[in-house]
């Protein structure tokens, strides 16, 4: 059709009429559709906000069949966004969507037609967020989503606020069709843990060709299989930070149980290495030192990681050298922190499109010239931290890990993001989210920086701004180094690091 527009995870576009209507398509699994209705913070009002089946209508949205009607000006003002959902039907246990499922979504409003198809499920997901119809300066948008529950409704209902009961009953098929579809969530089997992929070279992540579960690609997916037990509680009285020696803390229990080598008070790499390797870091690296100098820190050793979105909203941050600056940033900080001059970079967008690294002697254009390999895509974070961990144990590092976590919006995967970074509190990873842009699409990132039911706090959060260049070297140094001292104490006296 003439003027039809094809949205890809995470695009989005205006809508042109006073309704909208979402047909959903699926060719090998069948299917039900419901609608979810979320207020500004992503929560419904309560469980009638849920549109299915047995309640097809509420507040001017309505399901019939594999349908979502929106009838805009219907819509409550505390209502801000409408999720369109796909689930497998109840009444066929063991069903999974996958590359078959042929799962597709046409959006209708006034004259316009917007189509979407996400990538195919691989991790057996039960339940899929095709597209979300939200408001924006007064307006009526939709946005592809596509992501996916491999823990089926009940994962998709904790997200949303909907009461569920906590039992699945998938272990046996229920002989009538159920009162509501998110009383009986089906729970794939936890998959393998596929190696992390290595620094360098380069390494493009495409989707695989058979439905083989990675944990770096894909949407939702499985309950990580390296999550540790909580650790004991200490044995005797944490040391104060004031009995700490200034600038030489314990370095961190290495993954295996080998034994860590002893602290420095000096930087990772001197000086003069610095101005041989890289002359126009060197102001960098200084700022750096003196802002751990100032947290009573020097001479910490850290493994330092950069994670970036890519995102299609990210891409004027990229073509203005946004990005490659706060990567040689981080590499000043690094250089401080850890002696082998090279910060593994890991790109993101809807699943992790590459793991590649930036090095002292080769910065210059480099982040650059790696974003040209890899397609702009949505957000999902939980793919990225994944990456960053495996890759973390798998390394050997005797350190503990400093991840520089840059994006500028909210993820898609908001529940898997709360509790990988829940259970990686027990890991010696330590997360600092940079949010680029407006302060209003990072409050997920805020919610995180304070987030409940964690060993010890393992993250810290500021916002760089809408032209985040401009932001004083020094001061973005002093931001990253706020939190992370007190997280080294923290974890110390729960024996995460030594």
């Amino acid at each position: 059709m003439a003027g039809a527009i094809s949205l890809t995870p995470g695009g989005n576009t205006a809508l042109d009429g006073d309704a909208a209507r979402a047909e959903v398509t699926a060719t090998g699994t069948p299917v039900d559709v419901s609608a979810v209705l979320l207020t500004e913070d992503r929560t419904v009002r309560g469980d009638g906000d849920l549109v299915f089946y047995n309640h097809p209508a509420q507040d001017g949205v309505s399901v019939q069949g594999r349908a979502v009607g929106v009838e805009l000006a219907r819509v409550p003002a505390a209502v801000q966004t409408v999720a369109v959902v796909v689930s497998v039907d109840a009444d066929e246990p063991g069903t999974v969507f996958d590359g078959g499922s042929g799962l597709g979504l046409s959006v209708t409003s006034g004259a316009q037609v917007v189509s979407f198809e996400p990538p195919p499920c691989r991790l057996g997901e039960t339940v899929v967020v095709l597209a979300e119809f939200y408001r924006r300066a007064g307006a009526w948008k939709v946005r592809a989503v596509g992501q996916g529950y491999a823990d089926g409704l009940a994962g998709l209902a904790r997200d949303f606020g909907v009461s569920v009961d906590d039992e699945p009953a998938a272990a046996a098929p229920a002989a009538t069709r159920p009162a509501s579809p998110v009383a009986a969530p089906a729970v794939p089997p936890a998959a393998p843990v596929a190696p992390a992929p290595p620094t360098v070279p380069d390494t493009v992540l495409a989707p695989p060709a058979s439905p083989t579960p990675s944990p770096t690609g894909g949407f939702g997916p499985p309950p990580p299989a390296w999550a540790p037990p909580v650790p004991p509680p200490p044995t005797a009285s944490p040391v104060p930070p004031a009995a700490l020696p200034q600038g030489a803390p314990a370095p961190a229990a290495p993954p295996a149980g080998a034994p860590s080598g002893a602290p420095s008070a000096a930087p990772a790499i001197s000086l003069e290495k610095v101005q041989q390797a890289a002359p126009a870091l060197v102001d960098l690296y200084k700022k750096a030192g003196i802002s751990l100098r100032k947290k009573g820190i020097t001479g910490q050793r850290a493994a330092v990681y950069l994670v970036l979105d890519h995102s299609a909203s990210m891409k004027s941050y990229y073509r203005s050298g946004t990005v490659q600056h706060l990567a040689e940033q981080v590499l000043g900080l690094s250089a401080n922190l850890d002696d082998d001059g090279v910060v593994p970079v890991v790109v993101f967008g809807s699943q992790v499109n590459l793991v590649s690294g930036i090095s002292l002697d080769d910065h210059a254009g480099r982040i650059d010239a790696l974003q040209k390999k890899v397609p702009w895509g949505g957000t999902c974070y939980a793919p990225a931290m994944r990456a960053v961990i495996d890759h973390y144990q798998q390394c050997g590092a005797t350190d503990p890990a400093f991840v520089v976590f840059q994006t500028d919006g909210e993820p898609f995967d908001r529940g898997d993001t709360k509790r990988l970074l829940q259970q990686s509190s027990t890991l010696p990873i330590f997360w600092q989210f940079v949010g680029f842009g407006s302060p209003r699409g990072l409050r997920f990132l805020q919610g995180l920086d304070t987030l409940r039911g964690r060993t010890i706090d393992n993250a810290g959060f500021f916002a760089a701004g809408r032209e985040p260049r401009k932001r004083d070297d020094a001061e973005l140094y002093d931001l990253l180094m706020a939190e992370f001292p007190q997280w080294l104490v923290a974890a110390r006296a729960a024996r995460i690091i030594r």
